[in-house]
């Protein structure tokens, strides 16, 4: 979990690169993670309705990623449903790793 201060700082960080290096804009995959991350980051932190709009940013970026489209789709049955499905995902995860 993100403390809120960290997400805008984030942003602006993550600005401020694009303008250094306008070349990061090139790179469909590196661009499509940074706004899937940012997504995650902010639905998990009751920001729910503008991680939304970050994970949509990802999936028009990179539109055959199979995880961004299973976020986006589970994004669309509310907050509740959103994280619901994470909590499974992350038992999920770890009953892989033991």
């Amino acid at each position: 979990m993100c403390i809120n201060g960290e997400i805008k700082e984030g942003e602006i960080y993550f600005a401020k690169a694009l303008k250094i290096f306008p070349d990061i804009k090139k790179d469909k995959r590196l661009l499509s993670r940074h706004y899937f991350n940012t997504g995650i980051s902010l639905c998990s932190n009751d920001f729910f309705r503008k991680g939304r709009n970050y994970i949509v940013k990802a999936v028009k970026t990179q539109p055959f990623n199979i995880k961004f489209l299973a976020a986006l789709l589970v994004s669309f049955f509310g907050q509740n449903m959103y994280g619901m499905a994470v909590r499974i995902y992350q038992k999920t995860k770890e009953q892989i790793y033991i």
